[in-house]
């Protein structure tokens, strides 16, 4: 298990190169979008339902885990002069364990920021710290607590830049995420309109591109994985990551995780 979770983190930053989904902002069912803010009100709650599967070459999966994810508004407070709303999230894997964490976001005119965090973060790529500790939800068995574990509030040097308001298909900007060891390579891109329908219901959502950008010509490195988000007027719709694993013998396994609203409140 170890050796899995630390193959993961050297190859992530040699996945399999971005595909287009060609489906995107066509039929009638793709209506555009427009989000000017995060729906940051206290006591909204979403959950949602994530799977994370690893397949060998042949298609036969043999690393599998589920989870059931809990976002509630908890409260306002301010960090560092700003004022920002406390997110409880709380993951809980299929096996039995959980972990709690509270990430500090902001609306500001022209995006949602992530200030600061408890616990390391939630699932989703949402989050204000580095992608070493998201690692550690996509293997079955328990939370890596010795690394999960912590009742220190991170605040990062600077705050990161989630989303882009007001939202428009082809807007690009840095997201100042994971900055180490090469800082500022994380962009985030606006790039299609999207209709989606999960068990909680039917959303008009604009479509998130996440990438590497280390030569700064705004376009996905060769290379890079694939991580996208759904978002509408209710939040985060959807979320999916796909990779590919390239192990020591020269073999080729997928990795791929999705995660999907199943309940709102508001």
């Amino acid at each position: 298990m170890k050796s899995l979770i630390s193959l993961l983190i050297v190859c992530f930053f040699s996945f399999t190169a971005c595909r287009k989904d060609k489906t995107d902002n066509t039929g009638s069912n793709n209506q555009p979008v427009q989000l000017n803010s995060y729906p940051l009100a206290i006591g909204n709650s979403w959950k949602y339902y994530t799977e994370s599967h690893i397949a060998d070459s042949t298609g036969v999966n043999f690393l599998n885990a589920y989870y059931d994810n809990y976002w509630e508004v908890v409260s306002d407070t301010i960090i560092n002069g700003s004022v920002c709303t406390k997110i409880s999230q709380l993951d809980s894997n299929y096996d039995g364990s959980i972990h709690l964490s509270h990430t500090y976001y902001t609306n500001k005119i022209d995006g949602l920021y992530g200030l600061a965090v408890e616990n390391i973060g939630g699932l989703f790529f949402l989050k204000t710290t580095d992608f070493t500790a998201q690692t550690q939800f996509n293997f079955p068995g328990p939370f890596v607590n010795t690394i999960l574990a912590t009742d220190t509030v991170f605040i990062p040097d600077t705050s990161l830049r989630l989303l882009s308001f007001p939202s428009n298909v082809n807007d690009i900007w840095l997201s100042y995420e994971y900055n180490k060891p090469v800082p500022d390579i994380i962009k985030r891109k606006w790039i299609a309109y999207k209709t989606i329908t999960t068990s909680a219901g039917t959303f008009n959502c604009i479509k998130l591109q996440m990438f590497w950008d280390r030569d700064n010509n705004n376009l996905p490195d060769s290379g890079s994985s694939e991580v996208y988000q759904y978002f509408s007027t209710k939040g985060l719709i959807q979320e999916e990551w796909n990779a590919a694993l390239i192990n020591n013998g020269g073999s080729i396994d997928s990795f791929h995780r999705i995660t999907k609203l199943v309940q709102i409140n508001f």
